[in-house]
């Protein structure tokens, strides 16, 4: 029996899962504990109204007539584990907010670590922090944490990962004294979202933890183990709270904001004022919008050349669409720099919140506008709705109506995720259709779907899964697709050992093993795309130094139907493989260092290598400053790559058709950055970000792409007396951004900003590094310097009622 390259995926998929699932299986009996400890059940005590005051002491008698939670257990590195250090944790409300009040004892307070950071920020610290899901579903929740010296942390959970931009308007106070240190949090009842359950105990699910840094150890309350996705679905429950009526929540955030713009030798001011408005309705709904938005100060996109046919995917710094829009990805098909894409955005709202029965809705809604006055309107609908056993099902409706003769779109979209009651499984998947309306192209309609089914409990965890997606399918209205018509077949096999252990005298904290394997075929017509196999080993060490190796392998020629830029044609990729390793030292040292490198290979074009690195030191002189370099180059030696479509040759004489040129070519790029920060205190900082990308394209001879997918030399097209061609390439991004934030109030914050930015290309080539950063400097930068402060002002300081 001959055996082709659409056969291998699910015989080695087999192969694989019986051997390391026996292996699995056996190791898992010898040690793990075959269910985790019942969930505790913390109480909160009412106080009566000004009995506790934030300031990180906690000998008040309200404090003092509470039992407090001790039993905490280590998560890592030595899960289940007794703490090395002793907490105590207590629980109290009153009409205005709940109070947590912990007591992080410690033998050595002199060594306790404590590098300042800024808001959100994670460094060099302990933390003591605690999350809630207020309807106890395991899928939804909200966390807040703080490090000795008072910086907080907030941020939104849900099964598919946390949301650091949401920022909260909560009290901490914190203290370092001879006993460890303390923290005091007063958490108003508007930053829940919670059912009005009148004299009826609220059930929140919870779970609080302490992470001691000189150990890298973490603690928490209820049990955890690592061997079970999931963080909300194994928490333990917050009881004792009655008689609250979740409050009115209205908050309105007026900014002003001055920009002092130079280009070209030419200087302009521009002075902005707006509003930001959260409004509740109901009990766990909640209306932002946000007026005249100025985005002026978010941190510069990190620009590169873009030699690929797919769309280069960039992350989003506006907080407006960052801050709560998790229900908006839940079927996995937003990308919200859509939004206002290459426009003015005029204004934009959305409404978000779920129910007591796990209901959950979101709107969004943004208007914005080209250069010639035509408005765009971006509309986005959810419905989604949690399963038992944190599962859910999830349908999305996106709309692009734009003014005019330009096209309009409909993205749909669908997806699902159902788990056993032991969270041992997961069947999950999507679907996705689109419908444009152009009235120089007509109507068109694509459709998408997929299935996936995993093993997500266990040292041995697997995956496997299928999606397909037709050539007219097209959610980019909305959402991120690099390429359509794809079948595409790909598993997963992942075993861990997450605790501690030793191999011939070397310690190790934990190690993992994962293997994928991914078919791709054309959807239509079909016709095989590439077979991949990639394997990756992870090692802490028990120095907490972390080694990662991995090796890629495409063992079958390929076809890329995308890169000739040309219907009906593709490209024969050859058969490649690639290797990698990377290090990173422990972060508690003054000088930590990350260093990598990937190095790839063909069989075809045995000349054809790339060769990548990337090197990055860390420095901590103290408690205040941090200080990085990164610097990675990304070498490809006699590339083969697409350079343009052509239907005549310089000379003028024309082809009879429009072919798909190539190039044999040294594509070298360079990256440098440097991150420097300095924390005044947990409320002030500076932050600076320099970043220099340059990208170096030399072409040495050129092909076109014949019928079958190979190459075809031609000496039509040669390069001048000086070695060079017209479709080299020289590109520069630079960007500076400068930011002093003061946070001067609660939810208040004045920012200083300056960026200095330049993005240029060319078909001259610099030699060196060092002759074009030259140029770089010598050419005229764009450069802005503005100021914005915004004040909250939440419903207790419009009303005085607090």
């Amino acid at each position: 029996m001959q055996l082709s390259a659409s056969s291998l995926l699910p015989s080695t998929l087999a192969i694989v899962v019986l051997a390391f699932g026996t292996f699995g299986d056996n190791a898992s009996a010898q040690e793990w504990p075959t269910h985790l400890p019942r969930k505790p059940v913390a109480d909160a005590v009412r106080v009566s109204e000004q009995s506790i005051f934030i300031d990180g002491d906690l000998n008040e008698d309200a404090w003092q007539s509470i039992v407090p939670e001790t039993d905490l257990h280590e998560f890592k590195p030595v899960p289940f584990a007794n703490p090395r250090q002793r907490t105590e944790v207590r629980f109290a409300f009153d009409d205005r907010a709940l109070y947590i009040g912990a007591r992080m004892w410690d033998t050595a307070p002199d060594s306790i670590l404590h590098q300042l950071v800024q808001r959100d920020g994670g460094g060099n610290t302990d933390v003591f922090g605690i999350w809630f899901n207020c309807f106890d579903d395991g899928v939804n929740g909200v966390r807040f944490s703080v490090t000795p010296d008072g910086v907080q942390s907030d941020e939104l959970l849900t099964t598919d990962g946390s949301d650091g931009s949401w920022n909260a308007v909560w009290q901490s106070e914190c203290r370092i004294d001879e006993n460890g240190w303390t923290a005091e949090f007063a958490l108003p009842w508007s930053v829940f979202r919670f059912a009005d359950k009148g004299d009826a105990e609220q059930q929140w699910g919870m779970n609080f933890y302490r992470y001691i840094r000189r150990y890298r150890s973490d603690y928490v309350w209820r049990a955890m183990d690592p061997n079970q996705e999931g963080l909300m679905n194994q928490g333990g429950l917050l009881s004792g709270i009655r008689g609250i009526t979740p409050p009115p929540r209205f908050s309105l955030y007026p900014y002003a904001s001055t920009y002092v713009n130079a280009e070209d030798g030419a200087t302009n001011v521009a002075v902005n004022g707006g509003l930001d408005l959260k409004v509740g309705m109901g009990e766990a709904f909640t209306l932002d919008m946000t007026l005249v938005p100025d985005f002026g100060q978010v941190v510069a996109d990190n620009l590169v050349l873009n030699l690929s046919p797919y769309e280069v995917r960039f992350n989003e710094n506006r907080q407006f669409f960052t801050e709560g829009t998790e229900l908006f990805n839940k079927t996995r098909n937003f990308y919200s720099r859509r939004v206002g894409a290459g426009e003015q955005l005029l204004n934009a709202s959305k409404v978000t919140g779920r129910t007591s029965t796990g209901t959950g809705l979101g709107l969004l809604n943004a208007i914005s506008q080209d250069g010639n006055g035509s408005l765009t309107d971006f509309s986005v609908a959810v419905l989604d709705q949690n399963l038992p056993n944190n599962g859910f099902v999830a349908i999305q409706s996106g709309q692009v109506i734009r003014e005019g003769n330009r096209r309009d779109d409909w993205v749909g979209s669908a997806a699902f995720e159902v788990r056993d009651s032991l969270q041992r499984w997961s069947l999950s998947g999507q679907t996705g259709v689109n419908r444009r309306s152009d009235l120089n192209s007509g109507e068109g309609e694509g459709h998408g779907w997929g299935l996936e089914i995993s093993r997500i409990k266990g040292r041995l965890q697997w995956t496997a899964g299928h999606y397909t997606e037709t050539p007219e399918y097209d959610p980019n209205a909305i959402g991120f697709l690099s390429a359509p018509n794809a079948a595409v077949d790909y598993g997963r096999v992942e075993y861990r050992i997450p605790r501690p252990f030793e191999v011939m005298g070397i310690g190790f904290n934990r190690m993992s093993w994962e293997l994928n394997a991914t078919r791709e075929l054309l959807h239509t017509p079909r016709s095989f795309v590439s077979m991949e196999y990639d394997l990756e080993w992870r090692l802490f060490l028990a120095s907490f130094d972390f080694i990662k190796f991995g090796a890629t392998t495409m063992p079958y020629d390929g076809r890329d139907y995308f890169a000739p830029r040309l219907e009906d044609r593709f490209w024969q990729v050859p058969k490649w493989w690639s290797w990698d390793a990377f290090m990173s030292t422990d972060y508690r040292r003054e000088f930590a260092l990350d260093i990598g490198t990937w190095n790839a290979g063909g069989v075809l074009y045995p000349d054809w290598k790339e060769r990548n690195f990337r090197i990055e030191p860390i420095w901590r002189p103290n408690d205040h400053f941090r200080i990085s370099h990164v610097y990675s180059h990304q070498d490809k030696f006699n590339e083969r790559g697409w350079s343009a479509l052509v239907d005549s040759l310089p000379n003028g004489t024309s082809l009879g058709e429009t072919k798909s040129l190539w190039a044999k070519r040294n594509n070298y790029s360079r990256t440098h950055v440097l991150n420097a920060s300095y924390v005044i205190d947990n409320r002030k900082g500076i932050t600076f970000r320099l970043r220099h990308y340059w990208s170096r394209v030399e072409n040495g001879s050129f092909y076109f792409l014949r019928e079958d997918g190979l190459l075809e030399p031609t000496n039509d097209i040669a390069l001048s007396d000086e070695g060079t061609s017209p479709y080299d390439i020289s590109y520069n991004a630079w960007s500076i951004d400068c930011v002093f934030r003061w946070i001067f109030a609660p939810g208040s914050e004045l920012s200083v900003v300056w960026k200095n930015l330049l993005e240029s290309q060319g078909d001259m080539l610099p030699d060196t590094y060092a002759e074009n950063i030259e140029d770089v400097l010598r050419v005229p930068h764009r450069n802005s310097f503005s100021i914005k402060a915004i004040y909250f002002l939440d419903y207790a300081d419009l009303t005085g009622r607090r």
